[in-house]
């Protein structure tokens, strides 16, 4: 045999041995077809790497020998929401061309970075709905309204004061029959007198009302800034007005008298007839006696007003006020003093 055909076989016999050397040394398991010694077509037959799965012939022909196992096709590994594609790795090379039983790779395949799924969106800072609207403080009832305790009831002697509402009824037990009654401050008195005696004192800023029936026999003296009224009916009737008290009295029939001073602001009617009116001091009267026969006296600086629709009343204007009488069509009315006489 000539020495060049010996050496290109030896040459060929190593690198077969070779080839098992690799194939075993791998750990896999290794195929071996005795046509790849005889130089036939298909050669040893390599698997891919554990887990591989061979993808055709793509190996490199070698002086009739075929290696199989190509490159494995890379999984690409689940899809992530907005990551990018992973790459399907390389084809494997099919080894040496210039060796006699080929060497193989089986390429490499990378899965690609895997996907990730960005920095979660957050909602940023959740809405709030402001300061909650609140309706105000709550509206309240008030003080709830009482029925009150109704007026204070006095029978027989007893006094009314403050802001006090009181009802007097003049009903006296005993020998005396009489009542005495005083209502101050703010009060507020109406007062009955039937038959009996009644003195009633009216203070401050009191208003009080008298009413005289049944040949009563009455007394209301009224000073500072009170208001009285006397109505007298059938009675023996006297009204006292001092200070700045604000007085009217009126005397449907029965004996009648008043008396007004200070500074206070008298108006009396007599329809009866028959009354006495005094009015002195810096006092205003306003008297009209209607039944006639009255008599009127104005003195000191007093402003008097006198009339006497009735006829027969004597005026007399003394002092240095005012005195203005009028008899209206009678010619009988007397007079004395810088007053006219009419």
């Amino acid at each position: 045999m000539p020495q060049p055909l010996v050496r290109a076989r030896l040459t060929a016999l190593f690198v077969v041995a070779a080839t098992v050397a690799a194939a075993c040394s791998s750990g896999d398991d290794v195929q071996f077809n005795n046509d790849a010694l005889a130089g036939n077509g298909n050669g040893a037959l390599a698997n891919g790497g554990s887990g591989a799965k061979p993808s055709g012939n793509a190996g490199a022909t070698s002086n009739g020998a075929t290696s199989q196992g190509g490159g494995s096709t890379a999984q690409a590994g689940s899809t992530a929401k907005a990551g990018s594609s992973a790459q399907a790795g390389t084809d494997a090379a099919g080894g040496d061309p210039n060796s006699n039983g080929g060497t193989e790779t089986a390429g490499s395949s990378s899965g690609g970075t895997p996907a990730t799924g960005g920095t979660p969106a957050t909602g940023g800072t959740p809405a709030t709905g402001g300061t909650p609207a609140t309706g105000g403080t709550p509206a309240t009832g008030g003080t709830p309204a009482t029925g009150g305790t109704g007026p204070i009831v006095i029978n027989g002697n007893g006094n009314c004061s403050e802001a006090q509402t009181c009802n007097l009824d003049c009903m006296p037990t005993g020998i005396a029959k009489q009542c005495t009654n005083q209502c101050g401050g703010m009060s507020d008195c109406t007062a009955d007198c039937d038959g009996v005696r009644c003195i009633l004192g009216c203070s401050s800023s009191a208003d009080c009302d008298q009413t005289c029936t049944g040949d009563a026999d009455c007394q209301a003296t009224c000073s500072n800034t009170s208001t009285c009224s006397q109505d007298c009916t059938g009675s023996k009737c006297l009204q006292i007005c001092n200070g700045s008290a604000t007085c009217e009295s009126d005397c449907a029939s029965g004996d009648c008298e008043n008396r007004c001073s200070g500074n206070a602001s008298c108006h009396s009617h007599c329809p009866a007839g028959g009354c006495t009116y005094t009015c002195s001091d810096q006092s205003t009267c306003d008297s009209e006696c209607t039944g006639g026969g009255c008599e009127m006296t104005c003195s000191g600086s007093a402003d008097c007003t006198f009339s006497c629709p009735g006829g027969g009343c004597t005026f007399r204007c003394q002092g240095n006020g005012t005195c203005n009488t009028s008899c209206g069509n009678h010619d009988n009315c007397k007079g004395s003093g810088p007053g006219p006489n009419n």
